[in-house]
Formats: structure tokens, sequence, C-alpha cells
């Protein structure tokens, strides 16, 4: 381990480095780091296409999944992976079926179920799919996105609800602490536990939040194909030699 990392120091000493990383915590780790402390790190986020990603498809798919004006819809996503806090999730609903026993609480899971959990009336597996108008249509559909994530990047998850206008309720681990504005479009989470998580999705229907259609328009100017395109192309032409701007 040590002669491979003395070997790459030698060579990437030799020539500019460039890295390209989707949060800006992952950029401060890089830079802290023996091998790219010197290096050029740029912060460049992953894009989502607003044109399949805007919430558009709400009420109808509401009505398809059988939920009604009233409910209360949490939706999770990758449920059964560890570090997406799977085991975390049993408990979480447990809580808000407590908490507030007088909603009717539906939680939508896409991709997967955490272990031990029962499939009870209002938890809805839904069907897997590649194709993204679908997906983009749960998270429409959803009143919350909830991530319990123990570690993670600049979640894809995220943007995608956020540019559908659904607010996020997530752990402060990460990059996420970038996406998510406590009071804006979502909760983040006091620290890591089910019970900070529960009050994080409760906080999202008592406190006054930026509007679906605000959500949405801001998360689409954060994650533009035009611009995430462009800051790339700085890089490259920078890279190549060309002027940085």
């Amino acid at each position: 381990t040590r002669w491979v990392h003395d070997r790459k120091r030698s060579h990437w000493a030799k020539q500019p480095l460039y890295a390209i990383t989707p949060s800006a915590w992952m950029r401060d780790l890089a830079l802290s780091s023996s091998l790219f402390a010197n290096g050029d790190i740029t912060h460049v986020r992953n894009c989502v296409d607003p044109a399949i990603f805007n919430g558009r498809s709400r009420e109808q798919t509401r009505v398809e999944l059988g939920l009604a004006a009233t409910s209360k819809v949490v939706l999770f996503s990758s449920a059964n992976q560890p570090r997406k806090g799977a085991y975390i999730i049993p408990e979480v609903i447990r809580s808000l079926r407590s908490a507030s026993p007088q909603h009717s609480w539906r939680f939508l899971f896409m991709g997967g179920l955490p272990p031990a959990l029962d499939l009870t009336q209002d938890i809805i597996p839904l069907p897997r799919t590649t194709d993204e108008a679908r997906v983009a249509s749960y998270y429409a559909a959803s009143d919350v996105y909830a991530l319990p994530s123990l570690e993670d990047n600049l979640p894809n998850t995220i943007g995608e609800s956020l540019s559908c206008g659904t607010p996020v309720a997530a752990f402060p681990t990460g990059g996420i602490v970038e996406m998510v504005q406590s009071g804006i479009n979502g909760y983040l989470a006091q620290q890591v536990s089910g019970d900070a998580l529960v009050e994080a999705i409760r906080e999202v229907w008592t406190s006054s939040l930026d509007s679906r259609e605000r959500i949405s328009s801001t998360a689409h100017g954060v994650y533009s194909p035009i611009r995430v395109a462009g800051d790339h192309l700085k890089l490259f032409t920078k890279a190549a030699g060309g002027p940085a701007n």
C-alpha cells in the first residue's frame, strides 16, 4: 500500500492534477488528502432533467396508487441497503404511527424493502422500473422523501425529489447538508437517530416550507443540465490550457 501511494504521489506531482467531485464535502476531503492536496479539485453537482423530474404527474399518480388527498405519504428508496439506514426505517414508521395516529399514513418503497418490516396495509411496495418518468411520478405523488443515509456523497434521489417539488427529510451526512435547507425545502434531522428523523418528517407538515412549485423551480436552477455542462466545460478548457472562464 505504501509503495503504491508513493508511486502515485511521485508521478502525479509532475503534472497538473484535475478532479471533479459532486459535493463540496468530497472536494474538501480530497484537498485534505496527501495525493490530491495540490490538485485542482472542482465541485460540480450532478444534473437532473427538468423535462422529466417536474412534479406534473402528482395528482394522476396519487389516484393510480389509491392515495387519498388526506393521506400523509412518505417515500423511501433503496431501503434494503444498510448504508441507506435500512435498520432505522421500521422504527421510524412505528414512531410516526404512534406519534400521530390521527393521520392516514402511507409509506411508499421504491427499490426494495427494509428487513423485519411487517407488510401492513399502509406499506406500499412500488414496482421496480427503469422508466425515469415513472420514478419521477413516485416522487411527485409523495408528500415527503425520507432518506436516513448513514453515508452519502450528493444523492441523486434528493435532487430528483426536490425537482419534483417534494420536500426531503434526511440525516445530516456527507453532501446531504448541501442539498436540504431546513425550513425551506425540507428538514435535516438534528442527529443520526430514528427519533430525530421522525421529528424532521413531522416538521414538514407542521412548519412553513416553500411551496412545491418554488422547491421545484429552485432545484431546476441548481441541478440544471445546462449549468452543470457549462461547469464541466470550464474545467476541461482550463485543463487543456485555454482560458479558465
